[in-house]
Order: structure tokens, then C-alpha cells, then sequence
């Protein structure tokens, strides 16, 4: 029994990396944290992908706190990449779940593979900005490097 719970989950890893796998690009990074709130969802695939294909219907993003997200669902000028712009802003520190469903083509007739993914979002209400502090940088003394001779 415990060799076929094992068998199934591997084969089951196997499966959802390999579909992960054919795509070119994901973004963010499946498993990754600290995201923006504001992060848009990006997936490339190798080939152009058929516009009258490309419906809401197959992608599908969840977050833990906020539910199901709505969004703009958007074909890129390359005609292979889809890009995913939610509605609002993630919820700090939430888990989102992004489901790539069968029934996206491309123009050759190719189904892309039916995968899914997720990524975390930044606990932080806002992010810090790199440049907050600058003006109390530039009262902090720094003494100058004394050249032997």
C-alpha cells in the first residue's frame, strides 16, 4: 500500500514539473515568495498561440485569502506569451494558485499543456522604497582612507 501511495506521488510530481517544464517562461518563479502585491502572471509558450483561443475560462487564479481573482487576460505582441493583470492588488502574505487548463492553442493546432503553480506574496503592506532614507545617508560621517607613503 505504501508503495503505491509513493508511485502516485511521484508520478504525480513527475507529471505536473514536466508540464511546467514545456513552458518557456514563468513568472513569478513557481514557489517563490516575497512577491508584489502588484505582480502580473506571465507564461510563455514557444509558439504563437491562437487568439480566439485565449479565454478566462482556462486560466484560472486563486489566492488563499482573496479567493478567486479576476483580471485582464492579455496576448502579448510576440503572440506566445500570455500575460495575467489581476483586477486589485494580491493580499499580503497569501499563497496564489495559478491552473493553466487544456484548451489554449496554437496556431499550428498544438494544446498547450495543462499545468499548474504556485508563488507567495510579500507579508509586507508596502514595500520599501530604496531611496526612503537617502537624506540620512548624507548626514553620516565617513572618514577618508589615509594613503601611506
Amino acid at each position: 500500500m505504501l508503495r503505491i501511495i509513493i508511485s502516485v506521488f511521484i508520478l504525480t510530481s513527475v507529471l505536473i514539473s514536466a508540464s511546467i517544464d514545456a513552458y518557456q517562461f514563468i513568472s513569478p518563479k513557481p514557489g517563490s515568495e516575497y512577491n508584489t502585491r502588484e505582480s502580473t502572471i506571465i507564461i510563455r509558450w514557444g509558439e504563437k498561440i491562437e487568439q480566439n483561443t485565449l479565454l478566462s475560462d482556462f486560466i484560472s487564479v486563486i489566492g488563499s485569502k482573496s479567493g478567486k481573482i479576476s483580471g485582464n487576460l492579455i496576448l502579448s505582441t510576440d503572440e506566445k506569451t500570455i500575460i495575467f493583470k489581476p483586477d486589485a492588488k494580491f493580499e499580503p502574505g497569501e499563497t496564489v494558485i495559478v491552473k493553466v487548463l487544456k484548451g489554449i492553442q496554437t496556431t499550428s493546432g498544438e494544446i498547450l499543456a495543462e499545468t499548474n503553480f504556485e508563488f507567495k506574496i510579500t507579508p509586507l503592506l508596502e514595500q520599501p522604497h530604496p531611496y526612503k532614507y537617502i537624506d540620512e545617508l548624507k548626514n553620516i560621517y565617513y572618514p577618508t582612507r589615509v594613503r601611506a607613503f
